[in-house]
């Protein structure tokens, strides 16, 4: 089984995307069975950023893979890492 995973580090998701512009990139990646969006910012004094990257990215690198792509997408964001809240405290 292959799949693409986004998170882990930051800006993955936005480098990727970029990368998917050079036709030998999607080529190297071939088919893939699942995409994993695993990342998620929260940046209150960039609304348009914290949109692009948990929303806007995704929907353009998966709108690439679809060609490509075999079985389906998950999607997972949270930033409760970064800030915790009452019921998930970091």
């Amino acid at each position: 089984m292959k799949i693409l995973l986004t998170g882990a580090t930051g800006g993955i998701g936005s480098a990727i995307k970029a990368q998917l512009k050079d036709n030998e990139f999607i080529q190297a990646i071939g088919e893939v069975d699942w995409v994993i969006f695993a990342h998620g910012i929260i940046n209150e004094e960039n609304v348009e950023q914290t949109f692009k990257v948990n929303t806007t990215d995704c929907m353009l690198l998966t709108q690439d893979l679809i060609p490509h792509l075999k079985k389906g997408v998950i999607y997972i964001s949270s930033t409760a890492g970064i800030r915790g809240n009452d019921k998930f405290p970091t």
